[in-house]
């Protein structure tokens, strides 16, 4: 099984032969190889709740819980391999662990190799890629040179996009008298799919546009036997003086990790002011959950303990 190495930044490159003094991280766990229901391309943001493995802290001899930030990588690497690794960007927020996609990921298609975290070593997020004598390896830098280090602020929460026209999975379903859309009849509805706990949806506004009411509900999984009601009915009205293209008419950034359907029915009431009641839906956005789950802990050979066992 092979597990990620590199240099520390004391040690020199290999000239015409690699410098194999390698280090290697004293944990990992794998991220259960998963099949995405639509296609996710490279670079998309996805994510793992890690509450319960604290990747980015540790106890130090006195038992006390310190965090350090650059304690873990996430490594798309071939398990059975000793070469085959390659590092993505990635952030911890809120015990939730962010990551890109290292390449495009086919719906339906079971992943090719497998995201793998390491974890509590200090400055391994402070990596960059070197030639060491003709190998490609990577090696331990600063945060300023690091190229694979990440914010918060650079994650897209709005990652998987669905248009009117788009053949994925999580799609919209229109219900009378649509037209790319675009509807101004209260016989109008429709239904939208996605995954919490991210929703944002844009459209026009302006001088002859109406309102609609909206609710989102929550599908039973397996930990949750019955659909329930997140969001209630809710009204929004789309005239404004000051028209506007796609823009952003309404989001949630509060809800679970499940799968939602927005249902939204346009109304014969509208602003006194509005001179129609058209609403033209143009497309939303989300995080695109596939659900990740955690393997078992591993250990490399080469951790080291302090006293009352404590990793660093």
């Amino acid at each position: 099984m092979g597990w990620f190495k590199y240099l520390k930044s004391s040690e020199s490159l290999g000239v015409s032969e690699p410098n194999t003094n390698y280090s290697y991280p004293y944990l990992k766990r794998y991220i259960s190889k998963f099949t995405p229901l639509d296609t996710l391309s490279k670079d998309s943001w996805v994510y793992i709740n890690i509450e319960d493995v604290s990747i980015d802290k540790y106890y130090n001899s006195s038992l006390e819980e310190n965090s350090d930030d650059t304690s873990y990588l996430v490594v798309y690497e071939n398990p059975k391999s000793d070469s085959d690794f390659n590092i993505v960007r990635s952030v911890v927020n809120n015990n939730i662990l962010y990551f890109q996609t290292y390449e495009d990921h086919i719906g339906t298609q079971e992943i090719s190799n497998q995201y793998a975290i390491y974890y509590k070593t200090p400055g391994l997020r402070y990596l960059k890629k070197v030639d060491n004598g003709g190998v490609s390896d990577y090696q331990l830098t600063t945060e300023e040179l690091s190229e694979y280090t990440a914010d918060f602020s650079d994650v897209n929460l709005e990652s998987f996009t669905v248009t009117t026209d788009s053949d994925s999975y999580y799609n919209f379903s229109f219900y009378n008298n649509w037209n790319n859309g675009l509807a101004g009849d209260e016989s109008s509805s429709l239904t939208l799919s996605f995954t919490g706990p991210n929703i944002f949806l844009y459209g026009d506004i302006g001088l002859d546009f109406g309102k609609f009411q909206y609710r989102i509900v929550s599908l039973k999984n397996d930990k949750n036997l019955y659909n329930s009601i997140d969001v209630d009915w809710t009204t929004i009205d789309c005239y404004s003086s000051d028209p506007a293209q796609e823009t952003l008419i309404l989001s949630h950034s509060d809800l679970s990790d499940r799968d939602y359907i927005l249902e939204l029915r346009i109304l014969s009431d509208k602003n006194i002011l509005s001179s129609g009641n058209k609403i033209n839906i143009k497309y939303y956005t989300f995080t695109y959950n596939v659900y990740l789950e955690l393997d078992g802990e591993q250990l490399t050979e080469n951790s080291v303990f302090i006293s009352l066992g404590g990793i660093r």
